[in-house]
């Protein structure tokens, strides 16, 4: 069984990064999931961990992202913003009015 697919590793990203965040930071970890990752603008992983510029990006057990003492609550939104080269949340569609 590889790291990938073992439920003790997904169930432990879940534990450190909230259920929300899980999902997201899981490519960082494996060279081979990488491909969809924005790591020109977006979050990139070094060796101490996860900066975005030249800032460092903390995140806490719920998923919430904290960047240079400024907290920003989890959405799935945001984390698609940080983290993906093409969003998958559609932003323009708007509900039909009647």
């Amino acid at each position: 069984m590889t790291n990938e697919s073992n439920p003790h590793v997904i169930n432990y990203g879940a534990m450190t990064v909230g259920a929300l965040g899980s999902p997201y930071v899981f490519p960082y970890l494996y060279e081979s999931k990488r491909r969809g990752l924005d790591t020109e603008y977006g979050i990139r992983r070094d060796a101490d961990g996860f900066m975005i510029g030249e800032s460092r990006v903390g995140v806490d057990r719920d998923g919430n992202i904290h960047i240079r003492n400024v907290d920003f609550p989890a959405t799935k939104g945001l984390w698609e913003l940080l983290t993906r080269k093409v969003e998958k949340i559609d932003y323009h569609r708007r509900p039909k009015t009647i």
